[in-house]
């Protein structure tokens, strides 16, 4: 999966996997939500998209960033979204990106015991 549509009122917006350079730009953003972010680690997929409305309504001007980095909408087009299609592209976004896949793999990878040579 390289991208997802997703239907807003107005238009709809692809939402396309992100390039390297572009994830580190958005792993800065996410940084300057630490404390909110570490409470997703060890949830099911359902319950972090059930946090999202809180997280979004919390942290507004980091969610902005994150999605002027990982998608091609600007800072007044996010404004004027409603709750309801923020959540349906950054839930894109994260779908897209498998996000969860990547996090799982990381995980399992660092548990790993370290090879002696």
């Amino acid at each position: 999966m390289k991208s997802i549509n997703v239907k807003l009122d107005e238009k709809t917006i692809v939402v396309k996997k992100l390039p390297l350079r572009k994830y580190v730009d958005l792993l800065k953003v996410l940084n300057k939500l630490p404390e909110q972010l570490s409470s997703f680690t060890n949830l099911p997929k359902d319950e972090v998209f059930a946090k999202l409305p809180a997280l979004i309504a919390d942290f507004l001007p980091e969610v902005v960033s994150m999605l002027t980095v990982a998608t091609d909408l600007t800072k007044d087009e996010i404004d004027e979204m409603g709750l309801v299609e923020v959540t349906d592209v950054v839930v894109a976004v994260i779908e897209v990106n498998r996000f969860t896949e990547v996090f799982e793999k990381l995980k399992k990878a660092v548990a790993r015991p370290a090879i002696k040579s």
